[in-house]
């Protein structure tokens, strides 16, 4: 039995990140025109999911995956960054700069509504 147990690798941990907000802005409809709005910078986690290569992204303190993504790979090595979701709700991170990008790009190309609104949030991550 000791030989089995001495024969099994360690577990690898799998990769977690602590992203926070730094910068956000976009745009909202006031009722007569689009203008400039502040929005709140947020903190994210990014942990590493079932596979090397899936990812979720989360605020802290919820369960609630706001993105799920896919590392994608560049022949045998990994790409140095991912892009989840779509068109109208985006996360980029790039591994090698621990910088992300969010962006909600959905809401002036639909119309005039107050109900959607374009915004852009930059931070910058640490690897636990």
């Amino acid at each position: 039995m000791l030989l089995i147990i001495g024969m099994v690798g360690p577990v690898s941990a799998a990769e977690t990140y602590v992203c926070i907000g730094e910068q956000s802005t976009g745009f909202k409809w006031n009722g007569s025109a689009w203008e400039r709005a502040g929005f709140h910078a947020d903190k994210f986690v990014i942990s590493q999911g079932e596979t090397k290569s899936d990812y979720v992204v989360k605020q802290p303190g919820s369960n609630r995956i706001a993105h799920r993504c896919e590392r994608a790979a560049i022949g045998a090595m990994a790409a140095p960054q991912m892009a989840c979701g779509g068109l109208a709700y985006n996360f980029i991170f790039n591994f090698e700069t621990l910088r992300f990008q969010e962006f909600h790009g959905l809401g002036y190309v639909e119309g005039d509504s107050p109900g959607n609104t374009p915004y852009i949030m930059i931070g910058k991550c640490t690897k636990l």
